[in-house]
């Protein structure tokens, strides 16, 4: 009996320590893996890919689920990741890739590929992302984090969200320089803190109102429009703090639907339109404060509603 007791606690010992995560170091050379494509084949649902400096010339494909994918040191300028197409392309969930610096000369950078399994929060930080198309493009789950990004996009988005990345996700100190626009979100933000962001071709910035939310210390210049919230479900209040939006052919700032949107420390410069304009479908008691406009046409311009403007210029 003594011996089978002590079988059963080496079985369920063995079971556990199995169970554990598995950190899987990436080198050149002197480590267990020299490639990231076989760290990630060999990994299991949970493990870390942790990376030494260097410059990886590759593209990676995965199912696996909360998966961590980093550089050994958190300098996201030591480790270098390099394909002529798609460098990430995953289809599980709770992804989190951080600490990297990313280019792809003829495509997108980061896809979360349509399916149910790919649902989740996923988590993008301390990335440097070079891309002919889009920088980030995901069709699904959240609420997904964007944490100190830089993100070039030479022919696409810089950030891309589809109608069923369906949550409040989170923007925190992300810079983007795109062709087409900066950041397109279909369905829903939480936050937006300190974000930059220059569109040459495209909007700057295009959220789908379906969450309430607070957008803080925003610069967006566009060909387009600069801030555009577009039509969404679920309508929800929006915050927005210390904004500067400039756009060359639109409005700087367009509101299409919406209830009641409070604006605080506002500059807005169109340079063939409005400056603000919130269109018939923004039936609430919007209040402006502390706003500076400069524009070709109107200054503000609201079809359903304001309760107040305040220290406006």
């Amino acid at each position: 009996m003594k011996k089978i007791i002590n079988a059963l606690f080496l079985l369920l010992l063995f079971i556990h320590v199995s169970s554990h995560a598995a950190t899987r170091n990436v080198c050149t050379s002197g480590a267990t893996y020299a490639t990231i494509t076989a760290a990630i084949a060999a990994a299991a649902n949970g493990d870390e890919i942790v990376i030494c400096p260097g410059t990886y010339n590759e593209s990676l494909t995965f199912s696996q689920s909360n998966l961590t994918i980093r550089s050994s040191t958190g300098n996201r300028s030591d480790v270098k990741i390099n394909n002529s197409g798609r460098i990430f392309t995953f289809s599980g969930a709770n992804i989190t890739i951080k600490d990297l610096t990313l280019t792809s000369t003829s495509g997108e950078a980061i896809r979360g590929a349509f399916t149910f399994s790919a649902q989740g929060t996923h988590t993008f930080q301390n990335l440097t992302i070079n891309a002919r198309d889009n920088g980030i493009h995901l069709n699904i789950g959240g609420p997904h984090t964007f944490k100190q990004l830089n993100i070039t996009s030479s022919q696409g988005n810089g950030i891309n969200l589809e109608y069923f990345a369906d949550a409040a996700h989170v923007f925190d100190t992300v810079t983007v320089n795109s062709w087409d626009s900066g950041i397109v979100v279909s369905r829903g933000v939480g936050s937006m803190k300190t974000i930059n962001v220059s569109s040459s071709n495209g909007a700057g910035i295009s959220v789908g109102s379906k969450y309430s939310a607070l957008f803080q210390d925003i610069v967006v210049t566009a060909k387009n429009r600069a801030l555009w919230m577009v039509y969404s479900d679920g309508l929800q209040p929006q915050t927005f703090t210390n904004v500067t939006a400039t756009s060359q052919n639109q409005q700087a700032i367009n509101i299409e639907r919406s209830t009641k949107m409070t604006f605080t420390n506002i500059t807005a410069t169109a340079n063939s339109d409005n400056g603000i304009e919130f269109n018939y479908d923004t039936d609430g008691a919007h209040t402006l404060d502390t706003v500076t406009v400069n524009s070709s046409g109107s200054g503000i311009v609201a079809a359903r509603g304001l309760a107040s403007v305040k220290s406006a210029n």
